[in-house]
């Protein structure tokens, strides 16, 4: 029954991973004749169609991850995506800094060209163009 149950998850997660044929599902399963999705009877054909070992291997290798036991793989997909997302956020997040910079220069260069600047808001325009220079 253990058995079993371990055939029915192997061809599960064979079956579920969109890179590997049904056909070579039920083929690194050991079967010789298997239902389709419209339930019909499929005999696979190894007199003419013998597929590679690399062949076999480059659709099995889709599954790897799924059928580990140990969560270590999938966690470290994970890290690999979390890390990549973060890495996206902070560009986006120097792209926005940096225009929120040009912006401000430009305020401040037309308010110092073009009129009077209360007394009060000079040190915190200087205090603005240091912190962006920096």
């Amino acid at each position: 029954m253990v058995n079993h149950a371990f055939r029915k998850r192997f061809i599960t997660i064979l079956k579920s991973t969109p890179e590997i044929k049904n056909s070579t599902a039920e083929k690194l399963a050991g079967h010789k004749v298997y239902r389709d999705e419209d339930n019909f009877m499929v005999e696979l054909d190894d007199s003419y169609n013998v597929p590679t070992l690399d062949s076999l291997f480059n659709q099995y290798k889709h599954a790897i991850v799924e059928l580990s036991i140990d969560d270590s793989s999938r966690l470290q997909m994970k890290e690999v995506q979390i890390q990549k997302q973060y890495s996206a956020l902070e560009e986006e997040k120097r792209k926005h800094f940096e225009e929120k910079k040009k912006w401000y220069k430009t305020i401040i260069e037309r308010a110092r060209t073009e009129g009077e600047i209360p007394d009060w808001l000079r040190p915190v325009m200087d205090e603005m163009i240091q912190d962006f220079e920096s």
